[in-house]
């Protein structure tokens, strides 16, 4: 994400450089704000650096896959809107 900035402005200046979105779960930010989603971030409001624990939490917390569905909609939401892409 703190890339983000000069990615979207290389993207647009070389139309043909071919971009995708890895969407961020592990020792990052988020795309939405921490009331949205919880159960994925640390008490920082970051996504954790600990995968394996986080894969447990995300695999066996019965509200998380919704959590998960919504921030990973918004990083592809978000990538959209730069123009730099569509979705299909």
């Amino acid at each position: 994400m703190r890339a983000a900035a000069d990615a979207v402005e290389r993207a647009h200046a070389l139309p043909r450089l071919r971009v995708g979105l890895h969407p961020v779960l592990a020792d990052g930010d988020a795309a939405l704000p921490r009331t949205r989603i919880a159960a994925l971030l640390n008490e920082h409001g970051r996504f954790g650096d600990n995968m394996v624990r986080d894969g447990v939490w995300f695999f066996f917390l019965p509200h998380v896959p919704e959590q998960l569905a919504r921030e990973i909609r918004a990083q592809f939401e978000a990538f959209a809107n730069t123009g730099s892409c569509s979705i299909t």
